[in-house]
């Protein structure tokens, strides 16, 4: 799998995301669980991961 440089920088360009693929390293989290540690909404957990 070939990732662009561009959708690297991309991909962290957002605190929000770097600190979902942070937690996602160390442990499997759904998206409920996600909203709940970061304390945000879970159709942002949605939109971040999406992108």
């Amino acid at each position: 799998m070939t990732i662009k440089l561009l959708d690297l920088f991309r991909t962290f360009s957002n605190q929000t995301r770097i600190k979902i693929v942070t937690m996602l390293m160390d442990n499997f989290l759904t998206a409920s669980e996600i909203a709940s540690l970061l304390q945000i909404d879970l159709s942002t957990v949605y939109r971040q991961c999406s992108k």
